[in-house]
């Protein structure tokens, strides 16, 4: 079944871009502190105080990356993200980065209640409790609450329905998909999406041992 390689690619080189320049900054700044503090040539320093310090940063940044998506767009890729969006939810994902999910959580609940056709929130819920067991099924309903939000552009709805395939596959339990997919298709018959919803549908009961009509 496929699961939007293309997006998961575009996710992790985000990911080593933003952990790739904390580095180079950290590696550029143990050389000058060097010069500065001890008179060092500056292959020194970037020897004795630049990689030590990079070390540090990447294993840091990997951590804030990987846990809370920050340089990555987190879980939303599709490129909707405006300035308006990223002034909106700014303050909400630094709670994220202090450790304060929960505070996070209901805020980005508060969000989507006032503007209820917006997926962002519910995606970045998902994106924030995925990776825990005992909140999974959080991420897997907000991403079902996501999938069902009217007149999502396309390229949306596709890359919540994959991610959900994705996740629900990952636990083990991939048959939660099937009436999400069949819906999508029903409703957008005709369509890019709902022939891919279709096809995905097939796979799935294919890979359940489900028998379909052709």
């Amino acid at each position: 079944m496929a699961h939007a390689p293309k997006d998961r690619d575009a996710t992790r080189q985000a990911r080593i871009m933003v952990i790739g320049a904390y580095s180079c900054v950290s590696l550029i700044m143990g050389g000058f502190l060097g010069i500065l503090l001890f008179d060092w040539p500056l292959s020194l320093g970037f020897l004795v105080l630049g990689i030590p310090m990079t070390a540090v940063t990447f294993l840091i940044a990997y951590g804030i990356v990987e846990t809370t998506g920050v340089g990555a767009a987190g879980l939303y890729q599709p490129g909707r993200r405006s300035t308006d969006d990223v002034r909106r939810y700014s303050p909400i994902e630094a709670m994220a980065v202090r450790g304060e999910a929960d505070l996070a959580i209901q805020a980005y609940r508060a969000a989507y209640s006032t503007n209820p056709s917006d997926p962002e929130p519910l995606l970045r819920i998902a994106h924030l409790t995925v990776k825990d067991p005992e909140r999974r099924e959080v991420a897997l309903e907000c991403l079902t609450e996501a999938a069902a939000i009217p007149d999502l552009p396309e390229k949306t709805r596709m890359y919540v329905l994959r991610e959900l395939i994705e996740r629900v596959d990952e636990i083990g339990t991939p048959e939660r998909a099937a009436p999400i997919l069949a819906r999508t298709a029903q409703l957008h018959a005709g369509t890019r999406i709902g022939w891919w919803a279709a096809q995905e549908l097939r796979t799935l009961k294919e890979g359940l041992g489900v028998t379909t009509s052709a």
